[in-house]
């Protein structure tokens, strides 16, 4: 998302097609724009200042997927995204209601907020995107870690930067950036229902090795998925295969126990005098090849 907001709000500054942009009534229902509308509104920033806050926020962010899991983290994000485009774009269909809702009531008031929605409409960034990842996931899950006293006695802790920088960007344009905020907030709550808890929903594992293909590909350089039984074997040792990639696999790929030691195995190296648990542990390690667990016997290793 960082990536895509920083390569998107450039390209768009360096085309100037600010106007291209943007969730609008006119761009979606009267153009037919859906597709570009719809990605531009979630990674597009029309003002520098406003993107400096918003890469801010996408990359302190980061830290809910490590708390969360990276498939119920992307499964959480993926349905507050549907579900906030949905009630976006239902918006825009629907001014007149949405001019009295906020209390427009007179008739001069009414259409020159209608005319001014139907050009301008939301405006366009990840501001829904960052209100579900902001509550509840990053008020509840990650932990105030410093804490600072002010001269008046009063203490706040270091989330209250990402708090206050979260409404400043909301309410850069007004109500353009705060109901797209409020229906990622309705999207957030949403998703916690559906995928929260043990049984929550998960995309199917197809889906996951898709993406790990894909995308981890892209991210990694070109390294891909691991085939699965280099996966289980790589998580069948002590340490977990090794660095944020191994972290990475475990969630797509669950690890399998190791198989039992042939007969005779365990037997013959307890008579060259070996410990039995010793011996077992050894063979485990090695996937019960006799003479790789001899030497790690022999070399004392555990």
């Amino acid at each position: 998302m960082t990536y895509g907001t920083v390569a998107a709000s450039l390209l768009i500054h360096s085309l100037r097609a600010h106007h291209r942009v943007g969730l609008t009534h006119r761009g979606l229902f009267t153009r037919g724009e859906f597709a570009s509308r719809w990605l531009s509104s979630q990674f597009t920033f029309t003002a520098p200042g406003e993107a400096c806050v918003g890469i801010y926020l996408l990359y302190n962010l980061r830290h809910i997927e490590r708390v969360r899991g990276t498939t119920r983290h992307v499964t959480h994000l993926l349905i507050a995204s549907i579900v906030s485009l949905g009630l976006q774009t239902m918006l825009c269909n629907c001014d007149a209601p949405l001019a009295r809702w906020l209390g427009l009531t007179g008739s001069a008031s009414s259409l020159l907020f209608i005319k001014n929605f139907q050009s301008v409409g939301f405006a366009p960034g990840p501001h829904s995107v960052i209100a579900s990842l902001l509550i509840p996931g990053f008020t509840k899950l990650v932990p105030t870690t410093h804490t600072f006293t002010t001269g008046l006695g009063m203490r706040f802790g270091d989330k209250m930067f990402t708090h206050l920088a979260a409404a400043q960007l909301f309410a850069s344009h007004g109500a353009a950036s705060v109901i797209p905020a409020c229906c990622g907030v309705v999207g957030s709550t949403l998703a916690e229902w559906i995928a929260g808890g043990p049984r929550g929903w998960t995309p199917p594992r197809w889906v996951c090795d898709v993406v790990e293909g894909t995308f981890g590909r892209v991210l990694r350089g070109g390294g891909g998925i691991a085939p699965r039984a280099t996966v289980r074997r790589a998580n069948a040792r002590p340490g977990g295969g090794g660095g944020r990639d191994g972290l990475r696999r475990e969630r797509f790929v669950e690890p399998q126990p190791a198989p039992p030691p042939p007969p005779g195995a365990v037997e013959t190296l307890v008579s060259m005098g070996f410990d039995e648990h010793a011996a077992r542990r050894a063979l485990g390690m090695c996937g019960n090849d006799l003479e790789a667990a001899t030497n790690i016997l022999l070399a004392g290793g555990d």
